[in-house]
């Protein structure tokens, strides 16, 4: 599927292996990445439990793809 820019208001990604490279057509702004301290899969930490503990950043992950519904920055 070829998204565009336009057609995404938000992305979170969460424990990301591929994280810091850009996500190709989607604007920088509208993307949150997430990555536990200690995470082996993002982070290249040892804690795997770290990995596991992305429950714990569902509020702030929701209020950022929220604001793009609601308008609110």
């Amino acid at each position: 599927m070829d998204l565009r820019d336009a057609q995404i208001a938000r992305v979170v990604l969460f424990g990301d292996p591929l994280r810091g490279l850009p996500l190709v057509a989607i604007a920088e702004d509208k993307v949150m990445e997430i990555c536990a301290k200690g995470d082996p899969i993002c982070r290249g930490g040892l804690d795997i439990s770290a990995h596991l503990s992305y429950a714990a950043d569902a509020n702030s992950a929701a209020s950022f793809l929220a604001e793009a519904v609601t308008g609110k920055h």
